[in-house]
């Protein structure tokens, strides 16, 4: 299925931050005191107050949306269930309450239904973190024979003139992931693209050593609610964090990232990785 392939790259440009990694050296330097810069405080309130509005309109657009006829897409693209991919027994969506209230549509979807996966797929797009695996949902749209969601499909693959990143913060991520281009990604982290965060805390701060500007950018990326952030920041903040020499598929070698010490934000890390879907940040026990 082409919507799988593309699942995959999603997986490979969200693991570009720290989990590319195919081998580890023991041989470890002393471990890096970062500076903070204080631009950015992990705020729990605050992340609870997006994250419930955000399920509050996955309802209104569950209830808007109304039951579907499913029956069954005549293109055999229910063969693999997008549902069963996304909604098992961890969201790939973010909390477990928001794909209990997509439920419905994602059922929908499945069964061939594009106007759902386009309805799905904007509102992934519209809402922080802007996860980029709300392409496969416009993909699938778009599989399923709904030319908007093939034209948004095109755009993000670069047909045409591209959009200021404030008019489509989604588009602006996933070009900036296209590209690789480092100021293309801080401005769609900006717009609450948290992906585009984890990508510049890789690139503008792992690899040119610059560990104030690494952690402000993972912690902006958890703050939006991107759990695998939140995990990578708790990890590199606990005391049991050690460098280590990496080496990566391409066999360049570099070292692991370790943050100065601070149990406290971990621990705040750690609550929003959790409610936002990161289940080890659930069961943590320091």
């Amino acid at each position: 299925m082409r919507w799988v392939a593309v699942l995959a790259v999603i997986v490979v440009a969200i693991g570009v931050v720290a989990w590319r990694i195919t081998r580890t050296n023991d041989r470890s330097p002393p471990r890096p005191i970062a500076v903070r810069s204080g631009t950015i405080i992990l705020d729990v309130v605050a992340f609870r107050r997006l994250r419930d509005a955000r399920d509050e309109r996955a309802h209104r657009l569950a209830k808007e949306h109304g039951p579907r006829k499913r029956a069954g897409s005549g293109s055999g693209m229910a063969a693999i269930s997008i549902a069963s991919e996304v909604a098992g027994a961890q969201c790939a969506l973010g909390p477990a309450a928001l794909c209990d209230s997509l439920t419905d549509m994602l059922a929908d979807c499945d069964a061939g239904d594009a106007t759902t996966c386009l309805a799905i797929g904007q509102f992934l797009a519209d809402t922080p973190p802007r996860g980029l695996i709300a392409i496969l949902f416009f993909a699938k749209a778009c599989d399923a024979g709904d030319r908007d969601a093939c034209a948004y499909r095109d755009k993000l693959k670069g047909v045409g003139t591209p959009q200021r990143c404030d008019e489509d913060p989604f588009a602006c991520g996933w070009r900036a992931m296209r590209t690789n281009d480092l100021t293309t990604y801080d401005q769609a982290c900006m717009l609450g693209v948290a992906d585009a965060c984890s990508a510049v805390s890789y690139f503008g701060g792992d690899e040119t050593n610059d560990l104030a500007k690494s952690q402000t950018y993972l912690e902006k990326a958890c703050q939006l609610g991107a759990p695998m952030a939140c995990q990578g920041l708790a990890e590199r903040l606990a005391p049991d964090c050690e460098p280590k020499r990496l080496t990566n598929v391409d066999g360049e070698e570099s070292w692991s990232v370790c943050y100065a010490i601070d149990e406290a934000l971990a621990e705040q890390a750690r609550v929003i990785g959790c409610e936002a879907g990161w289940g080890k940040g659930c069961s943590y026990n320091p």
